[in-house]
């Protein structure tokens, strides 16, 4: 399912369940249980479109650099007024901004941008609108079996890369990196330089649900490779975790000792 992950329905599962099969990410679900992906349903994309970035080509799987968004982004400017991107392992979602000047007929935006699918997201709330904000203060001496020591840039967090939040009370939950979301930060400001948008990680997560996600809000996630912080546990929607980068921080001399 999705390409990126398996998605296994028994309603006998296996004891401890694994959070990999054949080394891919794996969900485990009851036998009939349906699990969906938010899809945008904006009727803008026409395949047949030439693409706007041609000498652009970003690999399945692999998270896009902050050139090759700077890239696309400007490439998209002409077509559309752009209020987010959504970069996932196989596709693109664009979100558009809501409520402006600029009107769009049917079939009448590309359908693949920089070699991949691309959809298009245009409603006034934001694609992952279902997320639930869980934002407190950062902790960094919850229950982890080593303390973190150091924040991760975004460069350095890998698509498919694991990670994992251990928060007293709540367990151990696991996280894998598959997206990322670059944000215009202020709503109707158009001139404000792509390099300065807001970067997230977007993580789907196992072994969590909304009893636990409220008690490690603020929590940090900690790369399991490096033992890095990635990112603070704050936005999530039942599976997924959207978590702002830290390269501002580690830009003003943060370090954890």
């Amino acid at each position: 399912m999705a390409g990126w992950y398996l998605c296994i329905e028994t309603n006998n599962p296996p004891n401890p369940v694994p959070l990999t099969v054949g080394c891919q990410p794996a969900i485990f679900v009851r036998i009939n249980e349906t699990v969906l992906e938010p899809c945008p349903k904006a009727p803008y994309l026409n395949p047949r479109l030439p693409d706007p970035c041609p000498h652009l080509r970003l690999p399945r799987m692999e998270f896009p650099t902050d050139t090759d968004n700077i890239t696309v982004l400007e490439a998209l400017k002409p077509l559309a007024n752009v209020r987010a991107v959504v970069y996932l392992p196989s596709w693109i979602v664009i979100e558009l901004v809501y409520g402006g000047n600029r009107v769009y007929e049917r079939r009448s935006l590309p359908g693949i941008v920089a070699g991949r699918t691309t959809l298009y997201h245009h409603e006034e709330a934001p694609f992952y609108s279902s997320m639930k904000n869980l934002t407190a203060a950062r902790q960094l001496d919850l229950a982890q079996e080593e303390p973190p020591r150091m924040l991760l840039q975004a460069g350095h967090i890998k698509a498919g890369s694991w990670a994992e939040v251990d928060g007293v009370g709540s367990g151990l939950v696991s996280l894998v990196s598959y997206g990322k979301l670059f944000q215009k930060p202020t709503h109707g400001c158009p001139d404000i330089p792509f390099d300065r948008w807001h970067s997230y990680n977007l993580q789907a997560c196992w072994g969590v649900d909304e009893a636990i996600s409220d008690g490690i809000g603020g929590a940090p996630i900690v790369s399991c490779e490096n033992g890095g912080v990635t990112g603070f546990f704050q936005l999530f929607d039942g599976m997924n975790c959207l978590s702002a980068h830290l390269d501002e921080l580690v830009a003003e001399g943060w370090e954890v000792v």
